[in-house]
C-alpha cells in the first residue's frame, strides 16, 4: 500500500462517513450527546485536506499528521481516541514508504492499541475496540498464512463486519452509555460502526 492508495483510503472514509452521518448521529443519540456523525464527519474531512496537500514519502509520519490534523478539528473524547488510533497506527510503521503483508498487521495492531492505551478499553466492553481489535487479529492471522496484502485487507473487513454485528448482543461498560444500556440491545455500538467504516472503506480502495 503506497501513501497515494493511503490518500485515497482516507477520501473514501470521508465520503463513508458523511453519507452515514445522519445514521451514526441516530445511533449516538441513543447512547450519548448525538453529535457523532457531525464530529467524524469534520474530523475525517480536516483529514482527507492534509491528505490531498500532502508530500510527505515517510508512509508511518502520513498517517501521524493525518491523526493530528483529525485531533486539531475535532477535540472531542471520540476524536481523541480516532486520533490516537491513526497516531499510534502512524508510529509503529514510520520509516516506510508503503505498508506491506507485515508492517500492515503492526499498522492494524498500533491502530487498535492507539484507543485502548487512550480510552482505557478492551475488547467486550462495546467500544470500536471490538472492531479494531478483531481487524488486527484477523490481520495477523492472514499474514501468518502468508496471505497477500489484498487478502489481508479482506479479512479485516470481514472481521471488522462480524465484530459489530457481535455488539448487538453487550451492555455497554464504559461513559454516558452506561445510563441508556437498556436501549443498547439490538442496536451496534456507534463507535464500532466508526471503526467498520474505517476498514471497510480500505477494502474499497
Amino acid at each position: 500500500m503506497t501513501i497515494q492508495d493511503a490518500k485515497k483510503w482516507i477520501a473514501v472514509i470521508n465520503d463513508n462517513v458523511l453519507e452515514n452521518k445522519a445514521y451514526l448521529g441516530e445511533l449516538d443519540s441513543l447512547m450519548g450527546d448525538g453529535d457523532l456523525g457531525l464530529t467524524m464527519t469534520k474530523g475525517f474531512a480536516a483529514a482527507k485536506e492534509y491528505a490531498d496537500q500532502s508530500e510527505e514519502t515517510d508512509i508511518g509520519k502520513f498517517f501521524i499528521r493525518v491523526g493530528m490534523a483529525f485531533l486539531k478539528a475535532v477535540p472531542s473524547t471520540m476524536g481523541t481516541l480516532i486520533a490516537s488510533a491513526f497516531i499510534a497506527a502512524g508510529k509503529a510503521v514510520v520509516s516506510s514508504t508503503e505498508l506491506t503483508e507485515k508492517n500492515f498487521c503492526t499498522f492494524t495492531k498500533g491502530f487498535c492499541d492507539g484507543v485502548m492505551d487512550r480510552g482505557h478499553c478492551k475488547p467486550g466492553d462495546r467500544t470500536i475496540v471490538d472492531v479494531l481489535y478483531a481487524a488486527s487479529e484477523a490481520a495477523e492471522k492472514a499474514a501468518i498464512e502468508a496471505k497477500s496484502i489484498q487478502e489481508i485487507i479482506s479479512a479485516v473487513n470481514q472481521a471488522s463486519q462480524e465484530a459489530l454485528e457481535k455488539t448487538k448482543t453487550m451492555f455497554p461498560t464504559t461513559g454516558k452509555a452506561l445510563y441508556h444500556s437498556d436501549k443498547a440491545i439490538g442496536k451496534p455500538d456507534q463507535g464500532a460502526v466508526v471503526g467498520m467504516i474505517i476498514y471497510k472503506s480500505l477494502s474499497q480502495v
